[in-house]
C-alpha cells in the first residue's frame, strides 16, 4: 500500500514571479512550491488502512470521538457572545451537518489526508460574514501559486467529476497537518506508520491462511525421476484437495518418496507479538495510549484513567490548539478584530479532576492573600483578568494583604469608611 511512497519523493515545480513584479522571497521557492503529483492516496488510506487495519481505524475513532464532543464558544475581546453571528454559526454550520460533525471530520482527514478544506458561504457587501461552512473532499483539492501568496487560487474537482470549480482563499479555510517539505499541503498523521500497517495486514493474512490451512507449513515432494505425468498430477491434485479451507484440510498425501518442509512455520514466526508490536508502533504515531483502544492487557482502572489523560494533555490539547489557530484565521477572522472560536476544555471529563484540584488550590492562595489575577495565571484557570484583581485579601472582611492597617474599633459602618479612605470598597 504504502511502499511507493517512500520510494519516491514528490516532484515540484517553482512558480515563476508574478506578473506584477513582485513575488515571494526565493527562500521560500522550494518549500512553497507546488507538487505536480503525489504518491500518497486517500482513498486506499481509507480502504487499505483505516477500513482494514482494526488498530488504526480505532485510533482515528477514538481521537474524532473526543474532539468531536468538545463544544467550542465564539468570543470577542475574551468574552463570550451566544447571540453573536459567529456563535450561531458553530450552532449550526449549515443545513444538514452540526459543528461535532465537522470537528470529527476535520479530524480524521487530518488523519488520513493531512488537510481538511472548509468552504465558506460569505454573504453581505461590507462585513462579508461567513453564513455557512461546508466540507470538501480533500482529494479533488488542488493549489494555484499566486504571484504575491502561497495559493492565489483554489481548484476543486468533485470526485467523478470533469468540471473544475475553483475558490478564492478567502473562501476556503484550510486545516492542514505540519509538513516539513511544504508550507502548503500537510502530511497525514498515518503516513508514518504507514509500514506498520503494510505489516499488520500481511501478518493478519498470513495468521489467517495458517488456519485455513491447519497450521501446516509448505512442503516439498521429492519425486522419482521415473514419475509419470499421470502420478505427478495425482499428487498435484490431493496436495491442493489438502490445502484448501478448513473443511478440506486433513486429507493426508501419500507418496513413496521424500516429503520436506519448507519456511518457517507459523509457531516460529510468532505472528501475536509481530502484531503487537505493530500495534503500539501504530498508537505511538497516532498518539493514544493502547489501553484507550481496548489493548488492555494489564491495564487497570487506574491507568486506563491516567492513559485519557495522557492522551488529552500530550495529543488532543495541542491538536486542538492547532485547530483552533486554524480556524481563528480561516473564520473567525471574517467578523472583524476581536473575535474568536474557542474550545470549551471545562466540559472534558478527563481533565475534571486536575481542574478541581486547581480550584482547591486557588482558594488556599487566596486564603492566603495570593491576588486573584496571579492565581488565574499561575494556575491556568482560564477566568478573564478582573479590575483590582491585582491585590490580594486576608480574612473573610476582604482586608488588603498589601496595606499594614489595623482596623478600627466601632460598627461596619466605621470600618467601611476606613477601607474607603484608604481607596478600597468605593
Amino acid at each position: 500500500m504504502f511502499r511507493n511512497f517512500f520510494a519516491r519523493r514528490a516532484e515540484t515545480t517553482k512558480a515563476a514571479a508574478g506578473p506584477i513584479g513582485v513575488s515571494l522571497p526565493e527562500i521560500l521557492a522550494g518549500m512553497a512550491s507546488v507538487p505536480t503529483f503525489t504518491d500518497w492516496s486517500q482513498t486506499e488510506a481509507i480502504a487499505l488502512g483505516y477500513n482494514a487495519n482494526a488498530a488504526l481505524n480505532a485510533c482515528i475513532n477514538k481521537r474524532a470521538d473526543e474532539l468531536e464532543a468538545v463544544p467550542w464558544i465564539a468570543k470577542l475581546n475574551g468574552e463570550p457572545v451566544p447571540d453573536s453571528a459567529l456563535q450561531r454559526l458553530i450552532d449550526a454550520p449549515n443545513p444538514d451537518m452540526a459543528f461535532s460533525q465537522i470537528m470529527a471530520y476535520v479530524v480524521q482527514m487530518l488523519d488520513l489526508a493531512g488537510n481538511v478544506y472548509l468552504s465558506k458561504i460569505i454573504v453581505g457587501v461590507t462585513s462579508k460574514e461567513v453564513a455557512e461552512i461546508w466540507p470538501l473532499d480533500p482529494r479533488g483539492m488542488v493549489a494555484k501559486r499566486g504571484a504575491t501568496r502561497l495559493v492565489g487560487t483554489w481548484e476543486y474537482r468533485a470526485v467523478g467529476s470533469t468540471r473544475p470549480v475553483d475558490f478564492t482563499p478567502e473562501q476556503i479555510c484550510q486545516i492542514k497537518n505540519p509538513n516539513p517539505e511544504s508550507f502548503i499541503y500537510g502530511l497525514p498523521t498515518m503516513l508514518a506508520s504507514g509500514r506498520g500497517v503494510d505489516i499488520y495486514r500481511e501478518a493478519r493474512d498470513a495468521q489467517k491462511s495458517s488456519f485455513e490451512n491447519r497450521g501446516l507449513a509448505d512442503i516439498a515432494v521429492i519425486l522419482d525421476p521415473t514419475t509419470t505425468a499421470e502420478q505427478f498430477e495425482r499428487i498435484k491434485t490431493k496436495h491442493a484437495e489438502r490445502n484448501q479451507g478448513s473443511a478440506n484440510n486433513r486429507a493426508p498425501l501419500f507418496s513413496t518418496r521424500d516429503i520436506k518442509p519448507l519456511g518457517t512455520s507459523p509457531a516460529e514466526m510468532d505472528y501475536t507479538a509481530s502484531v503487537q508490536s505493530v500495534i503500539n508502533e501504530i498508537c505511538s504515531v497516532m498518539g493514544v495510549p493502547p489501553q484507550m483502544i481496548g489493548y488492555l492487557q494489564d491495564a487497570t482502572l487506574a491507568n486506563y484513567e491516567t492513559a485519557r489523560k495522557i492522551l488529552w494533555v500530550n495529543t488532543l490539547i495541542p491538536l486542538l490548539r492547532r485547530i483552533g489557530a486554524q480556524l481563528q484565521r480561516g473564520i473567525a477572522a471574517d467578523f472583524g478584530p476581536g473575535w474568536t472560536i474557542e474550545p470549551d476544555l471545562s466540559a472534558v471529563d478527563a481533565l475534571s479532576d486536575d481542574y478541581n484540584k486547581n480550584v482547591e488550590a486557588a482558594a488556599k492562595l487566596w486564603s492566603m492573600g495570593v491576588p486573584f489575577n496571579a492565581i488565574n495565571e499561575r494556575l491556568g484557570l482560564g477566568f478573564d483578568e478582573i479590575e483590582g484583581g491585582e491585590v490580594g485579601y486576608l480574612g473573610g472582611g476582604l482586608i488588603p494583604a498589601n496595606v499594614d492597617w489595623t482596623p478600627p474599633e466601632g460598627t461596619p459602618e466605621d470600618m467601611a469608611k476606613a477601607l474607603a479612605a484608604l481607596g478600597y470598597g468605593k
